[in-house]
């Protein structure tokens, strides 16, 4: 779901990131692994999916532009761009990741992100 163009600044809604998250998981069992709200409402909201072996799982991520709360004090919890993002874990560790999607607050649309690991 996209936002109007004559507001950039569109805040999705948490079943509308769902629903794009879901996009990605394919119709595979996902878990909520991790969900941060504001006054805005959801910044950040990470599903994983079981890998087809027991070690491996796939984590797909949602982040909003924005400054946000954090736990350290010396942290910041800036966010330069609104994103969907993939990581691949084997034993709990990242072997791969990329952007999928990124927000563009000129069209107001969301665009996929050319092929690139992170």
């Amino acid at each position: 779901m996209e936002g109007p163009r004559e507001n950039p600044e569109y805040i999705l809604q948490r079943s509308e990131v769902i629903a794009k998250l879901e996009r990605y998981t394919q119709g595979k069992d996902y878990k909520i692994e991790r969900e941060l709200f504001d006054a805005d409402g959801v910044y950040t909201l990470e599903v994983s999916v079981p890998g087809e072996k027991p070690s491996e799982k796939t984590e797909y991520l949602y982040q909003r532009k924005g400054n946000f709360p954090s736990k350290g004090k010396y942290i910041k919890n800036v966010i330069l761009q609104t994103t969907i993002s993939v990581t691949f874990y084997e034993d709990d560790i990242p072997v791969e990741g990329t952007s999928l999607e990124i927000y563009s607050e000129e069209t107001g649309q969301w665009k996929e992100e050319p092929k690139r690991k992170v």
